[in-house]
């Protein structure tokens, strides 16, 4: 795969995870029951508004990179950066088992109506876990791209000693 493909591809894929993660936004925020809004709930609707912002952020700089070579090395390395942040909030903040555990302890004590949403809500927070995968392994596939098409290109020192070689 080219860079410029892997790069659209590293887009793509985070554009799906903005999707996914912008489900689960309207689950927590739009979705859940009226009445008085557990401080956990509200933990989980700043984290999801923090990760659409870093999404946001990621595809600005892949999407600002059109230098070639070293602009896009950098903007490879700074949303490698944002897509290891991502994940480790995700899987810190969101789908981790005490996390998740206190949502539900959480909506057994509001009754049937939060424990449906819950229920949604799990649904939501795993719906993000693919996508995201598929992000870190576009980031991967851009460092191999810009690794081969580097290693592709014959370097000065052996350019400079073929003009020097007598014919």
């Amino acid at each position: 795969m080219t860079l410029q493909a892997s790069i659209a591809q590293l887009d793509k894929s985070l554009a799906t995870f903005e999707d996914a993660v912008g489900a689960l936004h309207v689950t927590l925020y739009e979705d859940r029951p009226a009445g008085d809004v557990p401080a956990l709930v509200d933990r989980f609707d700043n984290t999801a508004t923090e990760l659409l912002g870093v999404v946001n952020e990621a595809r600005s700089r892949l999407q600002g990179s059109s230098t070639p070579d070293a602009g896009e090395a950098a903007a490879i390395r700074e949303v490698h950066r944002l897509v290891n942040y991502l994940s480790t909030t995700y899987w810190h903040e969101l789908a981790a088992y005490g996390v998740v555990a206190r949502l539900v302890e959480m909506s057994q004590e509001y009754g049937r109506t939060w424990q449906s949403w819950c229920r949604v809500t799990q649904a939501a927070i795993v719906a993000c876990s693919v996508p995201l995968a598929e992000t870190s392994s576009a980031v991967l596939e851009c460092w191999s791209a810009l690794a081969d098409r580097r290693s592709s290109v014959p370097s000065l020192k052996a350019v400079s000693t073929l003009s020097r070689s007598p014919s």
